[in-house]
C-alpha cells in the first residue's frame, strides 16, 4: 500500500499535479492553526480572567494603614493602632528601599533630593498629609523613622 501511495505521488508530480497535493497539504495545516489559534485565544482569555481576579483581590486585601489605625483608635485598641502604623511605615520604606537599592555612591544627594521633593509634592497634593506627618513625628519622636531594615551599601561607582 505504501509503494502505491509513493508511485501515485511519482505519477502526480511528474503529471503537474503536485500543485494540488500541496494546496490541500497547506488547507490541511491551516486547520491544524486554526486549532492552534484556538488555544491561544483560551489561553488569553484564561491569562487576563486570572489577572483580574489577581487585581481584585489586591485591591481587596490593601486597606489604608491609617484608617484602619483610626479604627482600632475608635475601638479603644491604642497598642494595636500604633503597631498598625508601625506595619504602615515598615511596608512603605521598604518598598521605597527596594526600589532604589542599590544605588551609587555618588548619586546619594541626589537621590535624598528626589525623595524630599516627592515628599513634598505629595503634601501639596494631599490636604491632610502635612498636619498627619506632623502628628505622627510629634508621637513617635521620631521612633518610627529609624529603620530596622538593612539597607544595601551603595555601589561604588
Amino acid at each position: 500500500m505504501e509503494s502505491d501511495m509513493t508511485t501515485m505521488l511519482i505519477f502526480l508530480i511528474l503529471c503537474g499535479g503536485a500543485t494540488i497535493i500541496l494546496s490541500g497539504m497547506s488547507y490541511g495545516m491551516i486547520g491544524s492553526g486554526s486549532d492552534a489559534n484556538a488555544h491561544r485565544k483560551e489561553r488569553r482569555r484564561r491569562i487576563k480572567k486570572w489577572r483580574k481576579r489577581r487585581m481584585k483581590a489586591k485591591k481587596e486585601r490593601m486597606a489604608s494603614y491609617v484608617l484602619r489605625s483610626n479604627n482600632l483608635i475608635a475601638s479603644g485598641n491604642p497598642g494595636e493602632a500604633k503597631k498598625m502604623l508601625s506595619n504602615g511605615m515598615k511596608y512603605y520604606s521598604g518598598k521605597v528601599i527596594k526600589a532604589i537599592s542599590p544605588y551609587a555612591s555618588a548619586d546619594a544627594g541626589l537621590l535624598t533630593f528626589a525623595l524630599r521633593t516627592l515628599a513634598n509634592e505629595i503634601e501639596a497634593s494631599q490636604p491632610g498629609s502635612r498636619a498627619l506627618r506632623e502628628e505622627l513625628e510629634r508621637i513617635t519622636e521620631g521612633a518610627l523613622s529609624k529603620s530596622t531594615e538593612k539597607i544595601q551599601k551603595p555601589t561604588a561607582r
